[in-house]
């Protein structure tokens, strides 16, 4: 047991544990301490499995290949995305055991926000992939491809990054005589920013990435092979992650138009009933996003291994260049 600063008994299992024995009455604040604990557990399995896939690129000297080292890039905002969630649930489960201060309330307002932009620069992120391994097969000469990686991963982190920083700068007021915060505006910026935009590059630049490979037949090197694996189940995955992002702004949209009606007296049964089953689905669906996040350091353990070789996309692996002997040399009947 320990106090805060602000002189409350704060001890976070314990209050958590209370919280979540009130299944029965308040289901969605158990759901919510539900969801903190699989975020945690997330958490640290994706960060002791990129240790791991870290040492296998260098080890495997597969940083040599563009593609592996913005996957590290990835994995890095995995795991920023992943705290950043657990942050903004404790500050909202336990604020006992945050000091009470200006500061603190100015770093619980943005919390949100900073937790939708790292999703929103996940997803652009695996975008850029997707866009790495259309130009992999399609540019010429190692120094454009370079370059134009390089501009792509800088417009995916941008987009994300120049709205957050819009969001902060007019929350403090420091743009306030350009424009004010409104809730529907932001609502439809962030999911322009952090859901189309994604989608958009997943789903167009996805497709034709999968349409080359079922379509070539020159062969490749297994780093090459690997990464065209990797990239279609990362994208998949974040498919439907970013799916479900966008379910769980809807369920918070919906929420505050509720939390604007409570007042009313004669919907005030209604709302509240209403809420508890908003809150209920926001909840679960911030566990499902948490862990389609975090099956992306999976996805890559697995493709990666020899075991799961053979049965992993047979059709991609008959483009694998070790299947095959050179005859070039030899004497051919």
């Amino acid at each position: 047991m320990s106090l805060s600063s602000n002189g409350e008994s704060c001890d976070v299992i314990q209050d958590l544990l209370a919280i979540f024995n009130k299944y029965e009455s308040r289901p969605d604040t158990a759901a919510s301490v539900i969801c903190l604990s699989a975020t945690c557990v997330c958490l640290v399995l994706c960060l002791l499995l990129n240790i791991y896939i870290a040492a296998n690129i260098f080890y495997k000297k597969k940083f040599q290949i563009r593609y592996f080292t913005t996957f590290l890039l990835l994995l890095h905002v995995q795991l920023v995305y992943l705290a950043l969630s657990i942050f903004s649930q404790l500050l909202e489960l336990t604020p006992q055991c945050f000091p009470e201060t200006q500061l603190t309330r100015d770093i619980a307002s943005v919390s949100g926000p900073l937790t939708r932009a790292g999703l929103g620069v996940f997803g652009c992120l695996v975008g850029a992939l997707t866009i790495e391994r259309f130009l992999a097969s399609t540019t010429a000469g190692p120094i454009l491809r370079s370059f134009l990686n390089t501009l792509t991963l800088l417009l995916a982190l941008a987009g994300p990054i120049s709205v957050v920083t819009c969001f902060i700068l007019i929350k403090f007021e420091v743009f306030e005589a350009v424009m004010e915060l409104d809730t529907e505006f932001w609502f439809g910026v962030e999911i322009c920013v952090y859901v189309i935009f994604p989608l958009l590059l997943l789903t167009v630049f996805g497709t034709v990435n999968c349409c080359k490979v079922s379509m070539s037949s020159r062969m490749l090197p297994t780093k090459q092979v690997q990464a065209i694996k990797i990239n279609i189940a990362v994208t998949v995955s974040t498919n439907i992650a970013i799916f479900l992002f966008l379910v769980q702004e809807s369920l918070n949209l919906w929420q505050r138009q509720l939390l604007e009606r409570q007042d009313d007296p004669g919907f005030h049964d209604e709302v509240q009933s209403a809420l508890v089953t908003v809150a209920l689905a926001e909840h679960v669906t911030t566990t499902l996003v948490s862990l389609m996040v975090s099956l992306v350091s999976l996805l890559y353990c697995a493709i990666s291994s020899s075991c799961c070789h053979e049965c992993c996309c047979p059709s991609i692996n008959e483009l694998e260049q070790i299947r095959y002997e050179q005859v070039d040399t030899k004497d051919v009947l």
